[in-house]
């Protein structure tokens, strides 16, 4: 379990030694953020990066040729990694592309421990695995930041806080054979946490994962200022988020997740709550929240 000293006022080691020290290391010229050498001022290639960014998520988007099978941990690699997403101080930038890839899958995993989840997404763990798989794919891997690696580092740290909240158990749950965890509620059922039924934590999840998902590596305003097609589509606004969401979206329709999102019912508001949530990561828009 967490310390909550720990992860209430340290400060997250993926913070100073991961993607972001890398990123902001480049004094936000562009440098590193989609993995080129040079550093062009005033001129960068946005046109040739932006119709390579469209040509890959394309490519990638579409997995039949793309060699996809249900996740398979060894055993002593799923202990060890069970071992560290129970830690606030997770570094996900020193792991292998696998093991990236483990983590997330034991995450989702340790979430449907959680009484009701499957019942209530109708979500198989099998479907959850598939998509994880191609989500890899369609994230940028020139991209030294908005990467996958950047993708679990969310999803961890979304974990840790529920976890902390008691909402969500820990991963170490894994570890135990027992039934479905129940939250335990005594002397905190009044935080605000407990309001999270399963449908929100599921879209928590699933928009932490994906909330950068084909991030081309430039921002906003950026593609704003350059009359980038994207940017115009939405107006300027938050054009990158909104990419996000729809590839998202059609990756979810893809690995079985569909009838989730069709859901009589909760299916509509299930989409507006991972809308909302993708959408709030666009940093633009914070001081208006």
């Amino acid at each position: 379990m967490f310390d909550n000293e720990e992860y209430a006022h340290g400060r997250r080691r993926s913070v100073d030694v991961g993607g972001l020290a890398l990123a902001l290391g480049n004094q936000a010229l562009g440098h590193g953020w989609g993995g080129w050498e040079e550093v062009q001022q005033g001129e960068t290639r946005y046109a040739e990066l932006l119709s390579q960014m469209y040509t890959q998520t394309q490519t990638t988007v579409d997995p039949r040729n793309m060699n996809l099978s249900p996740i398979q941990i060894p055993p002593e690699t799923r202990l060890r990694l069970i071992g560290t997403l129970d830690g606030w101080h997770f570094e996900p930038h020193k792991l292998p592309d696998e093991e990236v890839l483990y983590c997330a899958y034991i995450l989702f995993e340790s979430l449907f421990r959680r009484a009701g989840m499957h019942h209530e997404t109708g979500v198989a763990l099998t479907d959850v695995s598939i998509f994880l798989q191609h989500l890899r794919h369609l994230y940028c891997g020139q991209n030294s930041y908005h990467n996958f690696q950047h993708a679990l580092d969310v999803l961890q740290a979304c974990h840790a806080f529920l976890c902390a909240a008691g909402v969500v158990p820990p991963a170490a749950v894994l570890c135990r054979d027992e039934g479905p965890w129940e939250p335990d509620r005594r002397g905190r059922a009044d935080r605000l946490a407990f309001e999270l039924s399963n449908m929100d934590l599921f879209a928590l999840f699933i928009a932490a994962i994906g909330h950068d998902v084909g991030h081309p590596g430039l921002t906003n305003l950026f593609m704003k200022n350059a009359n980038a097609p994207l940017s115009t589509v939405f107006d300027g606004k938050s054009a990158l988020e909104h990419m996000h969401y729809t590839i998202l979206i059609h990756a979810m329709r893809r690995h079985g997740l569909g009838p989730l999102l069709d859901k009589p019912k909760v299916g509509q508001s299930f989409r507006k709550s991972l809308a909302g949530i993708v959408l709030a990561t666009d940093m633009g828009v914070h001081f208006d929240l």
